[in-house]
């Protein structure tokens, strides 16, 4: 029997929790709309650290067995970044595309719901260790996005084991192209040897 890591209890539990926020007629939840308004108005990962809604959500993730203290503070603040942006979006948290998918990769003859430069722009700012930058340029690209369904789970994930091979999957997502590699393709030119 297989066991979820660490990444896959956070990504459930932010899920649980951003669920809660908002309200669901058939169990009669009434969602917490201070508590989202607080996350949207909070413009520094520091700030979202600071918000009740926030040690609710680290609560949960004690709950499920991760631990919050044995966390970097690099990676609680990864976490504060998902949490703050995804009360932007109220996205079907199963949609089929990604989150790049959906601001991009437009049918033919259509505009791209985030420009190019945009997106540029975006990919920029997930390169700077500020959290704040990347919570603004996030936002404003959800803003694009806010009623297209697109992988709410995936997004989180992304968000929180972001690298250099997220950075590309975006990039290939972005554009609707894929990134087909032959099985006897080599992985990089081979060094030339002198004559």
């Amino acid at each position: 029997m297989t066991t979820p890591s660490d990444r896959d209890i956070e990504v459930q539990a932010i899920m649980t929790w951003w669920r809660a926020l908002y309200p669901d007629e058939t169990s009669g939840r009434r969602g917490d709309a201070g508590a989202r308004a607080a996350l949207r108005r909070a413009d520094s990962p520091f700030q979202v650290l600071l918000l009740p809604a926030f040690h609710k959500f680290l609560a949960l993730l004690r709950e499920k067995g991760a631990s919050p203290a044995q966390m970097s503070d690099a990676h609680l603040k990864r976490l504060a970044v998902a949490a703050a942006v995804i009360c932007e979006s109220r996205g079907d948290s199963k949609g089929g595309k990604s989150f790049a998918g959906a601001l991009g990769a437009a049918a033919d003859g259509e505009r791209a719901a985030l420009s190019p430069l945009r997106f540029q722009a975006l990919m920029a700012a997930m390169d700077r260790a500020d959290g704040a930058e990347q919570m603004t340029a996030l936002r404003r690209a959800l803003a694009h996005v806010k009623d297209t369904p697109f992988n709410v789970r995936g997004f989180v994930r992304d968000l929180l084991t972001f690298s250099n091979d997220t950075r590309i999957r975006w990039t290939f997502d972005y554009y609707g192209t894929t990134r087909e590699q032959s099985p006897a393709a080599p992985l990089s030119e081979p060094e030339e040897t002198p004559a």
